[in-house]
């Protein structure tokens, strides 16, 4: 009769993945790396910047030869001396030539440019601010799959220690003389089959991140590879001067750049609007050459012409301009107040992001002390019961305290790890994260 503690065991070891026979190794590094060159949320962003990089473009031609037209016109006319309106046809040329060059427009081309160029700093800004989340979310699934990948081992090791209590069980059972009944085996078993559910959902929550981790990286879903993982060290933080932290962060925040960016547009706009109310002086030159050989020199077929003017345009439709220069200045201000806002929001994050890093910190130094005290307990219990002191029960509620503070071990380490770099999201620089896991050390200045 096959043991219930060896099933479970063999369902395991069948069913778990060779994750140390899979070659390709991801390091975050590695992902940070590849987020930053396949993420198609990034490649949306780049083909944006270069769309604003050719709306600059198109307004510094505007200064230049804003007209410079050529037609040619060519085909078969019949001759001016024939009695029949059908006989001796004969080629035809029509050539025309028109410029027309700005010499002043009151800040109709500069205040073009200005919004074109401020148009180009915004989607610069939200490109940076869109390549930091998905640095964050890189690292979220990253340490996610870490803590899931560690758990199927956790939950490996729970296996081994809860087939090993359940055969010396069972052995104890058949002695004549046992100090233990069937309500321990019951109990050991019972514990067995939990154990397996925390292996399969530790198992699946490993996949699902990981076809994640491609998707976010643009490869493959069904990509296999291994994470190099080390546990997080003891981290200790340091704040030397709030304020200046605080202000920092505020001109470094891509988010916060963006909209500042996005207000100097608004700016830029108000000014070409209200440019808009005053005329535009402009120069204009043609040359016109038309030729029929079938017609006499002096005919209108044949002839030639050179111009050149000054002139003035001007749009007179005055309400319909102060329309548009009062929509202009009420979007400046709903950018405005939406810049103050995110100003004073940044704060109240900043706030929680450093209180959030200090407790999961503490919380993940006070957890690794108690699973230290629990490790020794199981094992004094476990060598007891070997010895035939204590009762398997004891050993029982060790192991499973044990493998519950080894899995309050790996969420809190997961939580550390996302408040760091929560943190550093929001002082607006995403590889503070990697230079403070690196040091040991959080300094804020």
């Amino acid at each position: 009769m096959i043991r219930p503690g060896a099933f479970v065991a063999a369902l395991i070891y069948l069913s778990l993945p060779s994750i140390a026979a899979q070659t390709e190794r991801l390091s975050l590094e590695a992902a940070l790396s590849g987020v930053a060159r396949n993420n198609p949320g990034l490649k949306a962003a780049e083909a944006r910047i270069e769309k604003a990089r050719l709306q600059v473009d198109k307004a510094e031609s505007l200064g230049f030869l804003t007209r410079f037209d050529i037609n040619l016109v060519t085909g078969a006319i019949p001759g001016s001396d024939t009695d029949s309106y059908f006989q001796n046809f004969g080629p035809f040329l029509k050539s025309e030539i028109a410029v027309v060059q700005p010499v002043f427009t009151f800040g109709k081309v500069s205040g073009a440019e200005r919004l074109a160029r401020f148009g180009l700093d915004h989607e610069r800004d939200k490109f940076a601010d869109t390549r930091d989340r998905a640095a964050f979310e890189v690292i979220r699934l990253y340490r996610g799959l870490c803590t899931a990948m560690r758990a199927e081992l956790v939950a490996r090791d729970m296996l081994r220690d809860f087939t090993k209590l359940t055969n010396q069980v069972e052995q104890e059972l058949a002695k004549t003389n046992a100090s233990i009944d069937d309500l321990d085996k019951l109990d050991v078993t019972v514990k067995s089959w939990q154990v397996h559910q925390a292996y399969v959902s530790a198992m699946e929550d490993r996949t699902n991140l990981m076809r994640a981790m491609n998707i976010a990286l643009g490869l493959p879903e069904t990509r296999e590879f291994a994470v190099a993982d080390e546990p997080l060290p003891a981290v200790e933080i340091s704040i030397t001067n709030y304020e200046y932290l605080v202000r920092r962060a505020s001109e470094r925040h891509p988010s916060l750049r963006a909209i500042r960016s996005a207000l100097a547009a608004a700016d830029a706009r108000v000014s070409l609007e209200q440019a808009n109310n005053y005329p535009d002086i402009f120069l204009g030159g043609g040359m016109r050459f038309n030729w029929a050989g079938n017609r006499p020199s002096s005919d209108d077929y044949n002839s030639k012409g050179v111009a050149a003017f000054v002139g003035v345009r001007w749009r007179l439709d005055l309400w319909r301009v102060t329309t548009e220069v009062e929509m202009a200045k009420s979007d400046r201000e709903a950018v405005a107040h939406g810049l103050r806002f995110a100003e004073d929001r940044l704060r109240h994050d900043i706030d929680k992001a450093v209180s959030g890093v200090r407790k999961s910190v503490d919380v993940l130094q006070r957890v690794r002390t108690s699973l230290a005290a629990a490790k020794t307990y199981v094992r004094v219990a476990a060598d007891n019961y070997d010895l035939g002191l204590g009762t398997s029960r004891t050993v029982v509620n060790g192991h499973k305290a044990l493998y519950e503070l080894q899995a309050v071990e790996l969420r809190q380490e997961l939580q550390a790890h996302l408040a760091l770099a929560e943190l550093a999201l929001v002082l607006g620089d995403i590889n503070k994260y990697m230079e403070w896991t690196k040091h040991e050390k959080v300094i804020l200045e």
